[in-house]
């Protein structure tokens, strides 16, 4: 009985570990998507009806990569994820997003940077989060992580 106790509940951790790392990947790839579709966006003058639909697209993602922050921040505080996506939201939104006023930018603007750095600070930490839960203290030791 105790033997499939102790089988049961490494399953189960198993199959957690597996779903966050289902859960990371998605919101992954929601944050790449995000920052490129927020170059575009910056960058071009573009129509009015392709840059609703631009800010549209990013507006969606942005609420589903807030979503996925918060099931993350639930599930544990090492995930500490919901500053950095409060910075990334204002990152890729601030100014005259939508606005009248927006005009293209140029590749190496001071914002778009802002957009590359915050985006690499929250994959960091998405990553550092897993670590931190699901890698033994040894693989922390080498790659230096805090417990």
């Amino acid at each position: 009985m105790v033997g499939w106790y102790i089988v049961s509940r490494d399953h189960d951790a198993r199959a957690r570990r597996s779903e966050i790392r289902e859960l990371l990947k998605i919101t992954r790839e929601l944050l790449t998507k995000t920052e490129k579709d927020a170059f575009n966006y910056w960058t071009s003058a573009g129509k009015p009806d392709e840059s609703r639909i631009l800010a549209f697209d990013i507006k969606q993602n942005l609420n589903r990569l807030s979503h996925a922050a918060n099931v993350l921040n639930r599930h544990s505080e090492n995930f500490r994820v919901l500053d950095v996506m409060k910075q990334y939201r204002q990152a890729v939104t601030g100014g005259s997003f939508e606005g009248a006023s927006r005009a293209a930018l140029n590749r190496g603007d001071e914002r778009l940077m802002d957009i590359a750095a915050t985006a690499v600070e929250f994959d960091g930490r998405l990553e550092l989060g897993f670590e931190a839960i699901y890698c033994s203290r040894g693989l922390r030791a080498i790659f230096r992580l805090t417990p």
